[in-house]
Protein backbone atom coordinates (compact mmCIF):
# COMPACT_ATOMS: atom_id res chain seq x y z
CA UNK A 1 0.00 0.00 0.00
CA UNK A 2 2.98 2.18 1.35
CA UNK A 3 4.56 1.59 -2.22
CA UNK A 4 1.55 2.57 -4.08
CA UNK A 5 1.03 6.05 -2.26
CA UNK A 6 4.84 6.47 -2.90
CA UNK A 7 4.47 6.01 -6.07
CA UNK A 8 1.36 8.57 -6.89
CA UNK A 9 2.85 11.06 -4.82
CA UNK A 10 6.02 10.63 -7.24
CA UNK A 11 3.66 11.51 -10.14
CA UNK A 12 1.83 13.85 -8.60
CA UNK A 13 4.68 16.05 -7.48
CA UNK A 14 6.76 15.92 -11.06
CA UNK A 15 3.38 16.97 -12.52
CA UNK A 16 3.05 19.38 -10.46
CA UNK A 17 6.75 20.97 -10.63
CA UNK A 18 6.80 20.12 -14.27
CA UNK A 19 3.02 22.08 -14.68
CA UNK A 20 4.44 25.34 -13.09
CA UNK A 21 6.38 26.13 -15.77
CA UNK A 22 4.46 25.95 -18.93
CA UNK A 23 2.39 29.05 -18.23
CA UNK A 24 6.01 31.21 -19.08
CA UNK A 25 6.62 32.41 -22.34
CA UNK A 26 8.87 30.44 -24.24
CA UNK A 27 13.13 31.94 -25.11
CA UNK A 28 14.97 30.45 -26.99
CA UNK A 29 18.18 29.03 -25.58
CA UNK A 30 20.44 31.78 -26.74
CA UNK A 31 18.65 34.71 -25.61
CA UNK A 32 20.42 35.16 -22.47
CA UNK A 33 23.86 35.10 -23.70
CA UNK A 34 22.77 36.41 -27.69
CA UNK A 35 24.56 39.56 -28.36
CA UNK A 36 22.51 42.56 -29.12
CA UNK A 37 21.33 43.09 -32.95
CA UNK A 38 23.60 45.56 -34.52
CA UNK A 39 22.14 48.88 -35.80
CA UNK A 40 22.92 49.22 -39.37
CA UNK A 41 23.19 52.85 -40.49
CA UNK A 42 21.08 54.60 -42.95
CA UNK A 43 21.76 58.23 -44.48
CA UNK A 44 19.74 61.42 -43.61
CA UNK A 45 18.23 64.27 -45.62
CA UNK A 46 21.82 65.79 -46.02
CA UNK A 47 23.26 62.11 -47.39
CA UNK A 48 25.19 61.51 -44.30
CA UNK A 49 25.24 58.43 -42.47
CA UNK A 50 23.84 57.84 -39.40
CA UNK A 51 22.35 55.59 -36.90
CA UNK A 52 18.58 56.57 -37.40
CA UNK A 53 16.25 59.34 -37.95
CA UNK A 54 13.10 60.89 -36.21
CA UNK A 55 10.63 62.55 -38.29
CA UNK A 56 7.22 63.89 -37.65
CA UNK A 57 3.48 62.51 -38.12
CA UNK A 58 4.22 64.03 -41.33
CA UNK A 59 7.51 62.09 -42.36
CA UNK A 60 9.31 64.97 -42.22
CA UNK A 61 13.14 64.29 -40.85
CA UNK A 62 13.85 66.82 -37.41
CA UNK A 63 16.73 64.85 -36.48
CA UNK A 64 19.36 62.40 -36.98
CA UNK A 65 21.30 59.99 -34.35
CA UNK A 66 25.23 60.44 -35.29
CA UNK A 67 26.62 57.02 -35.57
CA UNK A 68 27.34 55.12 -32.90
CA UNK A 69 24.91 56.97 -30.23
CA UNK A 70 22.09 54.30 -30.38
CA UNK A 71 23.14 52.24 -27.56
CA UNK A 72 21.48 49.08 -27.54
CA UNK A 73 21.86 46.67 -24.72
CA UNK A 74 20.95 42.90 -25.11
CA UNK A 75 19.94 40.94 -21.82
CA UNK A 76 22.91 39.06 -21.84
CA UNK A 77 25.28 42.16 -20.89
CA UNK A 78 22.54 44.09 -18.56
CA UNK A 79 25.65 43.60 -15.24
CA UNK A 80 27.55 46.26 -17.61
CA UNK A 81 24.92 48.48 -18.02
CA UNK A 82 23.80 51.52 -16.42
CA UNK A 83 21.73 51.01 -13.29
CA UNK A 84 18.06 52.11 -15.24
CA UNK A 85 18.60 49.75 -18.22
CA UNK A 86 19.75 46.49 -15.81
CA UNK A 87 16.71 47.44 -14.02
CA UNK A 88 14.32 47.39 -16.96
CA UNK A 89 15.68 44.29 -18.50
CA UNK A 90 16.03 42.47 -15.21
CA UNK A 91 12.40 43.21 -14.67
CA UNK A 92 11.60 42.49 -18.33
CA UNK A 93 12.81 38.98 -18.06
CA UNK A 94 10.69 38.13 -14.94
CA UNK A 95 7.88 38.97 -16.64
CA UNK A 96 7.92 37.29 -19.73
CA UNK A 97 9.42 34.23 -17.42
CA UNK A 98 6.52 33.90 -15.87
CA UNK A 99 3.75 34.71 -17.45
CA UNK A 100 2.36 33.55 -20.88
CA UNK A 101 2.86 36.06 -23.91
CA UNK A 102 -1.22 36.56 -24.06
CA UNK A 103 -1.61 37.24 -20.34
CA UNK A 104 1.18 40.44 -21.14
CA UNK A 105 -0.77 41.59 -24.22
CA UNK A 106 -4.28 41.36 -24.77
CA UNK A 107 -4.20 40.97 -28.66
CA UNK A 108 -1.57 38.61 -29.57
CA UNK A 109 -3.79 35.83 -30.85
CA UNK A 110 -5.82 38.79 -32.94
CA UNK A 111 -2.28 39.87 -34.56
CA UNK A 112 -1.10 36.22 -35.44
CA UNK A 113 -4.31 34.91 -37.31
CA UNK A 114 -3.42 38.43 -39.04
CA UNK A 115 0.08 38.72 -39.79
CA UNK A 116 1.20 34.59 -39.65
CA UNK A 117 0.58 31.48 -41.53
CA UNK A 118 -2.13 29.81 -38.79
CA UNK A 119 0.91 30.26 -35.64
CA UNK A 120 -0.74 29.98 -32.12
CA UNK A 121 0.96 31.67 -29.15
CA UNK A 122 2.15 28.14 -28.14
CA UNK A 123 4.49 28.26 -31.79
CA UNK A 124 6.19 31.28 -31.10
CA UNK A 125 9.58 31.86 -29.22
CA UNK A 126 10.94 34.98 -27.63
CA UNK A 127 14.26 35.43 -29.88
CA UNK A 128 16.26 38.50 -28.74
CA UNK A 129 15.91 40.73 -25.62
CA UNK A 130 17.30 44.22 -25.38
CA UNK A 131 16.96 47.62 -24.44
CA UNK A 132 17.20 50.40 -26.63
CA UNK A 133 18.06 54.76 -25.56
CA UNK A 134 20.00 57.60 -26.72
CA UNK A 135 21.06 60.85 -25.16
CA UNK A 136 18.73 62.53 -23.98
CA UNK A 137 18.91 65.46 -26.28
CA UNK A 138 17.21 63.10 -28.67
CA UNK A 139 14.57 61.20 -26.62
CA UNK A 140 13.56 65.31 -25.85
CA UNK A 141 12.73 65.18 -29.75
CA UNK A 142 11.40 61.46 -29.88
CA UNK A 143 8.92 62.57 -26.47
CA UNK A 144 7.27 64.97 -29.18
CA UNK A 145 3.70 63.64 -29.89
CA UNK A 146 3.37 62.06 -33.42
CA UNK A 147 7.27 62.02 -33.43
CA UNK A 148 8.76 58.42 -34.53
CA UNK A 149 12.22 57.14 -34.83
CA UNK A 150 12.74 54.01 -37.45
CA UNK A 151 15.89 51.82 -36.69
CA UNK A 152 17.19 48.83 -39.05
CA UNK A 153 18.82 45.89 -36.65
CA UNK A 154 21.11 43.46 -38.30
CA UNK A 155 19.32 39.97 -38.23
CA UNK A 156 20.39 36.78 -39.61
CA UNK A 157 15.89 36.23 -39.99
CA UNK A 158 15.12 33.88 -43.24
CA UNK A 159 13.14 36.44 -45.21
CA UNK A 160 9.84 34.65 -44.50
CA UNK A 161 10.08 34.08 -41.10
CA UNK A 162 7.06 35.24 -38.83
CA UNK A 163 8.55 38.30 -36.01
CA UNK A 164 6.28 40.20 -33.81
CA UNK A 165 8.33 42.97 -32.08
CA UNK A 166 7.02 44.01 -28.62
CA UNK A 167 7.75 47.04 -26.55
CA UNK A 168 7.06 47.53 -22.33
CA UNK A 169 7.74 51.53 -22.31
CA UNK A 170 6.32 51.67 -18.90
CA UNK A 171 8.28 48.47 -17.67
CA UNK A 172 8.94 49.12 -13.81
CA UNK A 173 4.86 50.40 -13.63
CA UNK A 174 3.73 47.46 -14.90
CA UNK A 175 3.50 44.26 -17.50
CA UNK A 176 1.64 46.34 -20.15
CA UNK A 177 3.56 44.78 -23.31
CA UNK A 178 2.52 46.30 -26.93
CA UNK A 179 3.09 44.88 -30.12
CA UNK A 180 4.45 46.67 -32.77
CA UNK A 181 1.68 47.31 -35.59
CA UNK A 182 2.87 44.93 -38.82
CA UNK A 183 3.24 48.10 -40.98
CA UNK A 184 6.12 49.60 -38.79
CA UNK A 185 7.80 46.12 -38.91
CA UNK A 186 9.54 46.05 -42.14
CA UNK A 187 11.80 42.87 -43.21
CA UNK A 188 14.67 43.67 -45.64
CA UNK A 189 16.36 41.49 -48.62
CA UNK A 190 19.49 41.37 -46.98
CA UNK A 191 18.18 39.87 -43.84
CA UNK A 192 18.01 42.97 -41.47
CA UNK A 193 14.82 44.69 -40.27
CA UNK A 194 13.73 48.06 -39.58
CA UNK A 195 11.49 49.21 -36.88
CA UNK A 196 9.56 52.45 -36.27
CA UNK A 197 9.03 53.36 -32.64
CA UNK A 198 7.40 55.93 -30.90
CA UNK A 199 9.66 55.09 -27.52
CA UNK A 200 12.89 54.15 -26.15
CA UNK A 201 12.50 50.95 -24.38
CA UNK A 202 12.39 47.51 -23.57
CA UNK A 203 12.03 45.40 -26.78
CA UNK A 204 11.58 41.78 -27.86
CA UNK A 205 11.69 40.10 -31.50
CA UNK A 206 9.51 36.78 -31.30
CA UNK A 207 9.82 34.54 -34.54
CA UNK A 208 8.67 30.94 -35.18
CA UNK A 209 9.88 28.72 -33.07
CA UNK A 210 9.56 26.11 -35.51
CA UNK A 211 11.92 27.84 -37.59
CA UNK A 212 14.52 28.81 -35.12
CA UNK A 213 17.59 26.03 -35.08
CA UNK A 214 18.23 24.89 -31.45
CA UNK A 215 22.16 24.63 -30.45
CA UNK A 216 22.04 21.24 -27.94
CA UNK A 217 25.21 22.86 -26.43
CA UNK A 218 24.18 26.10 -26.15
CA UNK A 219 22.86 28.03 -23.04
CA UNK A 220 19.86 26.98 -21.37
CA UNK A 221 16.57 28.78 -21.69
CA UNK A 222 14.74 30.16 -18.61
CA UNK A 223 12.50 27.32 -18.40
CA UNK A 224 15.35 25.06 -18.60
CA UNK A 225 17.89 26.56 -16.32
CA UNK A 226 17.74 28.07 -13.07
CA UNK A 227 13.98 27.95 -12.96
CA UNK A 228 14.17 24.46 -13.91
CA UNK A 229 16.89 23.29 -11.93
CA UNK A 230 15.10 24.65 -8.66
CA UNK A 231 11.71 22.51 -9.77
CA UNK A 232 13.82 19.59 -9.86
CA UNK A 233 15.46 20.54 -7.02
CA UNK A 234 12.13 20.71 -5.47
CA UNK A 235 10.57 17.42 -6.11
CA UNK A 236 14.03 15.72 -5.48
CA UNK A 237 13.75 17.11 -1.96
CA UNK A 238 9.87 15.92 -1.47
CA UNK A 239 10.56 12.40 -3.23
CA UNK A 240 13.42 11.77 -1.04
CA UNK A 241 11.36 13.08 1.90
CA UNK A 242 8.70 10.52 0.87
CA UNK A 243 10.94 7.57 0.31
CA UNK A 244 12.57 8.19 3.52
CA UNK A 245 9.12 8.40 5.24
CA UNK A 246 8.64 5.20 3.63
CA UNK A 247 11.71 3.67 4.74
CA UNK A 248 11.12 4.46 8.74
CA UNK A 249 7.78 3.09 8.22
CA UNK A 250 9.10 -0.29 6.80
CA UNK A 251 11.27 -0.19 9.19
CA UNK A 252 9.59 0.15 11.71
CA UNK A 253 7.50 -2.66 11.14
CA UNK A 254 10.76 -4.66 10.56
CA UNK A 255 10.92 -4.92 14.37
Amino acid sequence: MLKKVFAMLTTAVIFTATASFAYAADFTPSVERKSEPAVIQTTNKDGASVDAVIRDKDGNEIASIPGGSLVVTPYSKRDQAADNIKLYLNTAFGQLSDKQLSELTANINDYLSKNSDGLTEEDVVIRDLFDVTMDQTYLDYLNTEGNTITITFDTDYAADMFLMVMTNCDITNGDDWNIIPAENVKRNSDGSVSVTFDKMCPVVFVSDGGQVAIDPNGPSSPQTSDDMNMGIMAVVFIVAAAGGAFVVKKSKKSF
